[in-house]
């Protein structure tokens, strides 16, 4: 088991670890399909959940190479997809990924990643 961010999900325990390039490499495919997401009370499309599974399974198959991703859709929700979220992209380096409202676009970053709530690795939104 390598060790990472210790997470609940549902009624389990998982560990996620640092993302291999290739995991990086994925996610960051995933994220560009992903497009933008709903603010908090939003409604997701059934191919956002898709990837968004995908995501998390690419997160956790390094601890856990057996986990399948109907296994993950039984667990995740709606009220544990955003932590979820950001304790595997933060392991792949991504600093945030599902926008607050309330956040402001960074000059610095261009209109499609502000939409999609995504910076560069190891970039914080509105840090320069």
């Amino acid at each position: 088991m390598i060790d990472g961010k210790v997470l609940m999900i549902g009624d389990q325990k998982f560990i996620v670890p640092a993302i291999n390039f290739k995991g990086v490499k994925k996610i960051e495919e995933l994220l560009k399909r992903l497009g933008s997401i709903p603010a908090a009370g939003g409604f997701l499309r059934i191919d956002q959940i898709d990837i968004l599974t995908e995501i998390v399974l690419v997160g956790l198959s390094r601890n856990y190479p057996d986990l399948t991703k109907q296994q993950l859709e039984e667990i995740l929700d709606m009220n544990n997809i955003q932590t979820v979220l950001e304790a595997v992209t933060a392991q792949a380096g991504f600093k945030k990924v599902i926008q607050s409202p309330r956040c402001r676009k960074p000059d610095e970053q261009s209109e499609e990643e502000f939409a999609r709530g995504l910076t560069a690795p190891g970039k914080l939104m509105g840090n320069t």
